[in-house]
């Protein structure tokens, strides 16, 4: 994965020479995509065992709890300093509520994984409770983009356990009925209103900013893009407001162009690669618990200056390399049998 990471971040220094604005990708690329790399690196080389993929992991999941315990503790502090207060949105420590709903909505597909094992039925249940307490803190931001991928990973949660489904589907419905009667009304409101704004192509008005790039990206260099980060540049360049992309895969091919998209598709082919990989391996899509909060948060958020990618990346190779290691020794310690 390093291999491929580098020559992403090789592309977009050589593109200093075609940017629209050097200034603007020189301090992106020193300040965020550089040192991802080398982060990377580093975490690719001190992560040797399971017990090192697991010390990550559960890293991670300590601070969805912090950041999930702050946003409720401070829920009614949090609504009158939101910008959304009309619809009482909650965040934390002043992220954007979708952001905020990828990060934990990661969280909780890694304790879904975690159930795919066998374990006390204590621990089962107090996992349930930190995956409902979770999913009703996601609900309480009011991110259409955020539920449905909490809906996506339960459905990969059923599609992993078909067995269960009996007696989990209902079990869900029930959870989620009790868990929307304590969320407000606009924010119920609004993520009924998922569906008109998908067919409206408007979604938050980023169907806008996504049809002044398209006419922008005409006038520019289509092979080559127009520089790492230069997204907002671009748009003003055309006379255009300077927003945000709100999606990672046309981020990089306006900023990229169609050579720096081949390398960050790349980047996604090999990391759903290594999941199908695990998949032969453990005979389960474990796998999409993790990328199937991001990938499919990456359609409504822009996460160029986010190192998440690059982490997941790492991750699901690492866990691959690691299984596959096992599984290996598995092999020959039956042949020898």
């Amino acid at each position: 994965m390093i291999v491929s990471y580098l020559l992403l971040a090789g592309y977009f220094v050589i593109g200093l020479l075609w940017s629209i604005n050097i200034e603007s990708s020189l301090t992106k690329i020193g300040t965020f995509l550089l040192p991802t790399i080398l982060l990377c690196s580093i975490i690719s080389i001190n992560t040797q065992s399971e017990r090192d993929f697991e010390m990550y992991v559960v890293s991670y999941l300590i601070g969805c709890v912090v950041l999930s315990v702050f946003a409720y503790a401070n829920r009614e502090q949090i609504l009158l300093d939101a910008t959304y207060a009309d619809m009482e949105r909650v965040s934390a420590l002043g992220q954007d509520p979708n952001e905020f709903c990828v990060l934990l909505n990661t969280g909780i597909g890694m304790l879904l994984h975690y159930l795919g094992s066998k374990k006390k039925l204590s621990i089962v249940l107090i996992v349930w409770a930190v995956i409902a307490f979770w999913s009703f803190v996601v609900l309480s931001t009011g991110s259409r983009t955020g539920s449905i991928i909490l809906i996506s990973l339960f459905v990969a949660y059923l599609f992993n356990n078909k067995a269960s489904i009996p007696f989990m589907l209902p079990l869900l419905l029930v959870a989620a009925f009790y868990l929307s009667q304590y969320i407000s009304s606009g924010i119920l409101e609004r993520l009924m209103e998922t569906s008109d704004s998908i067919k409206s192509n408007d979604m938050s008005e980023r169907g806008l900013i996504w049809h002044w790039a398209w006419i922008s990206f005409q006038e520019e260099n289509a092979a080559l893009g127009v520089g790492f980060g230069n997204f907002p540049e671009m748009l003003i360049s055309h006379g255009y407001p300077g927003r945000a992309s709100h999606n990672t895969y046309l981020s990089y091919l306006i900023c990229g162009g169609i050579v720096g998209a081949a390398f960050f598709l790349g980047i996604i082919v090999r990391i759903i690669d290594y999941v199908i990989k695990i998949h032969r391996i453990e005979k389960k899509w474990n796998m999409l618990y993790y990328i199937l909060p991001l990938f499919i948060g990456m359609i409504t958020l822009e996460t160029n200056n986010r190192r998440w990618l690059f982490l997941l990346g790492l991750m699901v190779y690492k866990y691959y390399k690691l299984i596959s290691v096992e599984n290996d020794r598995i092999v020959v310690n039956t042949s020898i049998r």
